[in-house]
């Protein structure tokens, strides 16, 4: 179970705005986490002639065109980079495109680090997180993103990553360690689901089984936390660990309102089955108040 903390590439972060609230909740808390991490901060917006056009217009001529829906984008995309030009380290572009949110904000973060999105909008980025434009961005994206909900909570990062044994859990926990900052307390969780068991399995075979998978765990963590006592990149970070036999949906909800960010992986199994594609995936993204980190195993 032993994986090596792997190190970070892209130098850019990419963050979907649109003037509303929510995109704006997203783009302070990007702000915040960005300097020391990436050199590039591109501000992106999305525009569509038409909201109810089943298909972004192919037409130049109306993609040209300077309509309400452009110059609003426009506007969008230059207010919220000026509102994040803070730091001399850091280059803030800005740009507004014609098309649908998904495939905008997917070919803007292709070469990125992160994407960084709120879970409502207005516009183009409507049902970002909770309709089909959110499905797509997290089930495609092939870089970390960051769903942000509700206003971040305030104090020292403390970062909850799911574990389920999985690859792609093993990837986001690496992620997470990556972000980190000295002083960070790493809180890695595994949540055994007992319904997974056949229900005419003994008794004595569920305990050897959630025996089985603690050890597993455990030993993994002790791996973790002896590699990166000797790496200087994750120097004065804390890994914790929280191992419970329980429904997922409650106590992964439970452990992240503990938490300044929740990082899972983009696919897995276990108790945190097809994370991204599923229905606890589902759930989490709807009632997770903590920004959200989906890491795709790369």
């Amino acid at each position: 179970m032993n994986q090596a903390i792997a190190a970070t590439s892209g130098d850019k972060w990419v963050v979907g705005v649109d003037g509303s609230d929510c995109s704006l909740r997203a783009l302070d808390w990007a702000a915040r986490h960005v300097v020391g991490r990436a050199s590039t901060f591109e501000v992106v917006t999305a525009w569509e002639s038409s909201l109810f056009a089943p298909e972004p217009s192919s037409d130049l001529s109306d993609q040209n065109e300077e309509g309400p829906p452009k110059r609003a984008a426009r506007a969008a995309a230059a207010a919220a980079a000026d509102r994040v030009r803070k730091s001399p380290d850091l280059t803030v572009e800005h740009r507004a495109t014609h098309g649908g949110a998904s495939v905008v904000l997917l070919d803007a973060a292709d070469d990125a680090e992160l994407l960084v999105v709120g879970n409502r909008g207005l516009g183009g980025f409507r049902r970002l997180v909770l309709g089909s434009t959110s499905a797509q961005v997290v089930a495609h994206s092939v870089n970390p993103t960051v769903v942000v909900r509700h206003e971040p909570p305030a104090g020292p990062d403390r970062l909850l990553v799911a574990v389920d044994g999985s690859d792609n859990s093993y990837a986001a926990a690496n992620w997470a360690l990556q972000f980190a900052t000295p002083g960070t307390v790493v809180t890695l969780a595994m949540v055994w689901d007992p319904s997974l068991l056949q229900v005419t399995r003994a008794e004595v075979a569920s305990q050897d089984a959630r025996k089985s998978a603690e050890s597993a765990f455990n030993v993994w963590v002790d791996a973790l936390s002896d590699s990166i006592g000797t790496n200087p990149a994750t120097a004065g970070i804390e890994i914790a660990r929280d191992f419970s036999a329980a429904s997922p949906r409650p106590r992964l909800k439970e452990l992240s309102d503990e938490s300044t960010l929740f990082v899972v992986g983009a696919r897995g199994h276990g108790a945190v089955g097809a994370m991204m594609l599923g229905s606890v995936s589902t759930w989490l993204l709807h009632h997770v108040d903590v920004p959200m980190a989906v890491v795709p195993i790369g």
